[in-house]
């Protein structure tokens, strides 16, 4: 049972959560409060341990997937990785967000993160569906700021409450890198971003034209257990485990 966490922390870390009942926080993968969790190297059904004078494990298989990308028109949002500090060094979990569109008013995005005093990065490609002129636009309490193609066109760093900033670039038709940072420092919390190009009025950047910078990685885990006193019993789990999106 170790190995699971042992494979999860190789490619995760120590903390992604793939839903608002599935995470893998501190190196305890918990599934449902009811259902089966990895604690200590032992698994549990539910409270309950099944140990091994019980049962013994008959099939343990890790399969893991990875997209290979999405094709263009067909985004599905940003990695985003949030902190439970500002200054982008305690990660707390790791998720995609399908756009940039939040507000947190006095709150935040997860129990896992205080009130005030915790930071976001956002990262990944944006499409631009044609070249010409584009302007991005950063509405954000406290700080952000971004880049596009490595370049940092909106440095909103100071705090000054909610404000807007907006930044106009040329862009070639295509997949460009993109990168948004974010910190709350104290007060409401809220974040947007969004663009506007000819024939296209200002909106938030829709799913469609953003990707992660890798694709979304999926974990199958199948465990089958016979019960000892009962060979003809078999208690069979198997979980599917893709990363959560939105919030």
């Amino acid at each position: 049972m170790e190995q699971v966490k042992n494979d999860l922390s190789a490619e995760f870390g120590n903390s992604v959560r793939w839903a608002d009942s599935v995470s893998f926080v501190g190196g305890l993968l918990q599934i449902d409060a009811l259902s089966y969790k990895l604690d200590g190297g032992r698994l549990y059904k539910g409270s309950s341990a099944i140990t091994p004078e019980e049962v013994e494990i008959t099939k343990f298989e890790i399969t893991k997937y990875e997209s290979q990308g999405s094709a263009e028109g067909s985004g599905s949002g940003l990695t985003s990785q949030y902190f439970n500090n500002e200054d982008f060094t305690a990660l707390a979990f790791t998720q995609k967000d399908f756009n940039i569109d939040f507000d947190w008013g006095e709150g935040s995005p997860d129990d896992l993160l205080d009130i005030d005093t915790f930071s976001v990065r956002f990262t990944g490609e944006v499409l631009a569906p044609r070249a010409g002129d584009y302007v991005f636009y950063v509405d954000s309490d406290d700080s952000a700021r971004l880049w596009v193609d490595s370049n940092l066109i909106i440095d909103d760093w100071a705090i000054p409450g909610f404000s807007e900033v907006s930044e106009r670039i040329r862009l070639t038709e295509g997949r460009h890198d993109i990168r948004l940072d974010y910190v709350e420092n104290f007060g409401p919390a809220r974040l947007r971003l969004a663009w506007s190009y000819p024939g296209q009025g200002k909106e938030a950047i829709p799913t469609v034209n953003l990707f992660p910078k890798s694709g979304p990685v999926s974990i199958k885990i199948a465990v089958e257990m016979r019960v000892k006193v009962s060979q003809s019993q078999v208690d069979s789990l198997s979980l599917i485990l893709s990363p959560r999106s939105g919030i």
